[in-house]
């Protein structure tokens, strides 16, 4: 029987890639790495100007973001040291004073990492209310819980208890300021996120950056689930 003949493209003595292809890859990939950069600081531009216009119309004012810094302590700001504030709107209300902004960070798990963006609203309280930490609770919560992960439950509220995790330093207090209205909302709406430094709440749900055309909705919803811990 004859010997088997090698396929030109893949024998012996031609490689599996032209040496021009190989020396191209990295060009190719930092040319589209550049692309994204260039076509999200574009995006980012188009926003900000977006808002600029949108804030005094529906009377907000345009804030300074790097001062969000030194405002807020809430576990979205405090947690993340690389994390940045943009777009900060403020405004006083009728409630109080607000603000309105928007939170990048990255997220990182082993080799892989996220880029974060949330659309945040932050109401400050009138008289000072435990600090907190409300958030959906996934899996890998219960799994810490296990072994010792701090989760405040209601037994009379199982539903709220297994849809949320709720912490905080300040037990007691935290029991006090949740009740029939708080659980009734949390029971139905399993996405919020609501975290209080004492002075500050805010509230957003986690990855969803609001389009300009979602902000009215938004704030509405921000202000109801607001005045469930802060009064009306």
């Amino acid at each position: 029987m004859g010997g088997a003949v090698d396929n030109p493209a893949t024998g012996p003595d031609s490689p599996d890639m032209e040496p021009w292809m190989m020396a191209a890859l990295p060009a190719a990939g930092l040319a589209l790495f550049v692309a994204i950069v260039l076509v999200t600081k574009r995006n980012d531009r188009a926003r900000t100007e977006a808002l600029a216009d949108w804030a005094p119309r529906n009377g907000w004012s345009v804030g300074d973001p790097s001062s969000l810094q030194g405002t807020l302590q809430v576990p979205l700001v405090r947690s993340h040291r690389r994390g940045r504030c943009r777009n900060l709107l403020t405004r006083t209300h009728d409630s109080g004073e607000q603000m309105l902004f928007d939170y990048d960070y990255t997220r990182s798990s082993g080799n892989h990492s996220r880029h974060v963006r949330q659309t945040a609203f932050a109401r400050r309280a009138r008289e000072p209310i435990p600090a907190f930490e409300l958030r959906p609770e996934n899996v890998g919560h219960r799994i810490a819980s296990m072994f010792g992960f701090a989760d405040i439950d209601f037994e009379h509220r199982p539903d709220f208890s297994r849809r949320y995790l709720l912490r905080g330093k300040n037990e007691g207090e935290i029991r006090r300021l949740f009740g029939v209205e708080q659980f009734r909302f949390f029971e139905k709406e399993g996405h919020w996120t609501v975290e209080s430094d004492g002075e500050w709440l805010i509230v957003y749900q986690f990855a969803r950056r609001r389009g300009v055309e979602e902000l009215r909705p938004f704030l509405g919803e921000g202000e109801n689930i607001a005045a469930l811990f802060l009064g009306g």
